[in-house]
């Protein structure tokens, strides 16, 4: 009976590397591929929910990878080292971003950034501006590209082409709406971000709290511009599907009521964004990541831009798309776009491909991968076996704590709900399956990964590692 209910997954001793997740459908793919690339090399690695991995408990010393250095951030650094791990990190908004200024008050501390043994960037671009205007260290910093890229190259993005199959089979032909309106549709209200925000130091003037304020009406002036814009073209083109497909941090339920009469409208927020955009026949955005991602995988994109802000606007998804500042510039762009017809002269083409190049370093050569992988070979770090405990009264007593944590939050104040809502739709969705096929899909179009094993370990938290530590 005992044996029924416990056993542990071990895995022999090897380097390991912590990977903590904060969106599932914008980063656990690229992880994965990072991690499988891993395996081949000998790493373990541990994949997954943010808590459980830099909590430490039953989890190897290694290399934790963070994804933010943002002005606070050297406490959480701080308490992983306390726990014996070593420190590397990238930044997710380290590609769009206003201004080298606006990027280096609100997301570098370079406290944490001298705590690290290697800080990954996107391209040369970020590493120009950390180093040459926000006088960032440079010994440590790696140009290597973002995993979540690795997945657009055309040697790899094979691997999301079965899902986004699925996809069109389900909703093609349809135009798809990326949306990126936090502020104003948002989890949190403005109090809770000031609180926040002056809790971690990225508000220190008056001045701050203003510009917040006119980010939050830029951000709903937006919002409403695309609430109108949905409706013209549910009417303008009834033959398609137009696909909302909100922000992470945005609430989904706002977009769902605002375009509830629509009926060939509908809200999605689920799967890699990049799946989306190769099933899609036009992406419409604003300022958004996406811009970029449609544009490294040859899918045509429009910035509409009917409100803009010099402090808001971000440049490069803005380049790498066909830009509309009203409707009637974007109506003949997608009818261009519907028609097969080219919307860039062959010049277009090459100062976008010069501009890629220079922001993103994974857009040729090596995969991100790779390169983060050849810097980290060379830490020094010891070896170390992995031996997790599996049992039903563990899973139990953890049960127990997140309700009792679920509890406490909910008895602290009015955002709780909403506040437990958002956190769980960050990893909704994130399962074995899921890796076991993106796992799947990746040895049959690479023909490499083979002889790798994914194991949960608990709820969000799981283990990659070849069955033979050299990778073989």
């Amino acid at each position: 009976m005992k044996a029924m209910l416990n056993h542990q997954i071990e895995v022999s001793p090897r380097r390991w590397l912590l990977l903590p997740i904060e969106y599932k459908v914008r980063e656990l793919d690229g992880s994965a591929i990072l991690a499988f690339e891993a395996a081949e090399r000998g790493w373990g690695t541990i994949l997954g929910s943010k808590t459980s991995i830099r909590s430490g408990v039953n989890l190897p010393r290694g290399i934790l990878n963070e994804r933010w250095i943002e002005p606070g951030s050297s406490k959480r650094i701080l308490a992983s080292q306390a726990l014996g791990q070593k420190l590397s990190a990238w930044c997710e908004e380290g590609l769009v971003y206003p201004s080298a200024e606006h990027y280096g008050r609100y997301k570098v501390e370079k406290k944490s950034l001298d705590l690290l043994e290697a800080f990954f960037v996107w391209g040369q671009n970020q590493y120009d501006d950390m180093v040459n205007k926000l006088g960032c260290r440079r010994d440590n910093m790696v140009v290597s590209g973002n995993p979540r890229f690795d997945l657009h190259r055309s040697d790899m993005r094979g691997v999301l082409a079965m899902r986004a199959e699925t996809i069109r089979s389900e909703y093609s032909p349809f135009i798809l709406i990326n949306t990126q309106f936090p502020f104003f549709n948002g989890y949190y209200s403005l109090a809770t971000i000031q609180k926040k925000w002056s809790k971690s130091g990225r508000f220190r003037t008056k001045e701050d709290e203003i510009k917040m304020q006119d980010r939050i009406r830029y951000d709903g002036q937006l919002f409403a511009k695309f609430v109108d814009l949905t409706a013209k073209l549910s009417r303008q083109f009834p033959a398609y599907t137009i696909v909302i497909r909100p922000h992470p941090s945005e609430k989904a339920a706002s977009w769902a009521a605002e375009t509830a009469p629509l009926s060939n409208v509908r809200v999605i927020h689920q799967g890699n964004v990049a799946e989306w955009l190769i099933a899609s026949e036009v992406c419409i955005h604003t300022n958004c990541t996406t811009g970029v991602e449609a544009y490294l995988l040859n899918k045509p994109a429009i910035s509409y831009r009917p409100v803009c802000d010099s402090r808001f606007d971000k440049f490069l998804p803005n380049t790498l798309s066909q830009q509309a500042f009203n409707d009637d510039q974007l109506m003949d762009i997608i009818k261009t776009v519907l028609c097969g017809q080219k919307t860039d002269t062959d010049d277009e083409v090459l100062a976008k491909d010069e501009v890629a190049r220079h922001f993103i370093a994974n857009f040729q050569g090596k995969m991100a991968c790779e390169r983060i992988l050849d810097r980290l070979d060379r830490i020094d770090f010891p070896e170390a076996a992995l031996s997790f405990p599996r049992s039903f009264l563990d899973s139990f007593e953890t049960a127990i704590r997140k309700q009792v944590k679920i509890l406490k939050g909910v008895l602290a104040g009015p955002e709780t709900a909403t506040r437990k809502r958002h956190i769980t739709e960050k990893l909704d969705g994130a399962d074995t399956s899921h890796l076991v096929e993106l796992l799947v899909t990746a040895q049959n179009v690479t023909g490499r990964f083979k002889n790798i094993q994914v194991a949960e370990l608990e709820k969000n938290l799981f283990c990659i590692y070849s069955q033979s530590p050299a990778g073989t």
